[in-house]
């Protein structure tokens, strides 16, 4: 044998060597899912309307909306509505026909305009929905609930599914008379966002729409080392 094969022979049995006793050294692990959920109501809502217009001409469809657009505009500026809580950019003009014994007729132009606005104070949502409507809203296509705060709510889930975790593993090793030691490895396996839902509910006379509470679940996989 070479004198550099007899070197790589000796580097190699200090490498098992070294190896055999890292791992005769090395603590053992425990891995456990942490949870957690809050429960928190909605602080804004977003709600999505659309104005439909049909004209002879495409300018007589697009004035017809345009004007229903600023009325509705108008009306909800009044509830204190802000320019950076209103998308009015939308526009879409497209021809209209007639379908009757297989035969096409040209109705005309059809201006259709979306809106879409960001309620920051839920309460509002009953009048702004009145205000609209009778401002000239053709269709409320959507009334959806939101967090102003999304992210920091999920970072308290996240937290909470980390100490979560950590009381499990301290748990299950204190069974086997050991302690907790290092984390090894952090995984996380969800973060549920919420699904906003609208709930109406009457009373007497008047309607009131209400935000359900909604959970905000997060799961973490952790690994301790273990002493």
């Amino acid at each position: 044998m070479t004198r550099r094969g007899k070197m790589q022979r000796v580097l190699m049995l200090v490498g098992l060597y070294l190896m055999l006793l890292m791992g005769s050294a090395t603590a053992g692990t425990i891995s456990v899912m942490g949870t957690a959920t809050l429960e928190q109501i909605p602080d804004q809502v977003l709600v999505r309307l659309q104005v439909v217009k049909t004209a002879t001409t495409a300018t007589q469809a697009k004035s017809a909306a345009d004007e229903s657009v600023t009325a509705i505009l108008d009306s909800v500026r009044g509830l204190g509505l802000a320019d950076n809580q209103i998308d009015a950019a939308d526009l879409r003009l497209s021809p209209r026909y007639d379908y009757q014994n297989r035969v096409r007729t040209y109705i005309g132009i059809e201006a259709s305009r979306q809106i879409v606005l960001i309620l920051k104070d839920p309460t509002l949502l009953a009048p702004l929905l009145d205000k609209v409507v009778s401002a000239g809203a053709d269709e409320v296509q959507g009334v959806n609930w939101h967090f102003s705060q999304l992210k920091s709510l999920q970072h308290q889930a996240r937290i909470a599914a980390l100490k979560d975790a950590r009381k499990q593993a301290q748990e299950l090793a204190a069974v086997y008379g050991a302690k907790l030691g290092e984390v090894e490895r952090i995984d996380t396996v969800n973060q549920a966002s919420p699904m906003p839902q609208l709930r109406m509910a009457m009373a007497d006379e008047s309607a009131g729409y209400q935000a359900p509470t909604q959970q905000i679940s997060v799961q973490v996989w952790v690994e301790f080392e273990l002493d």
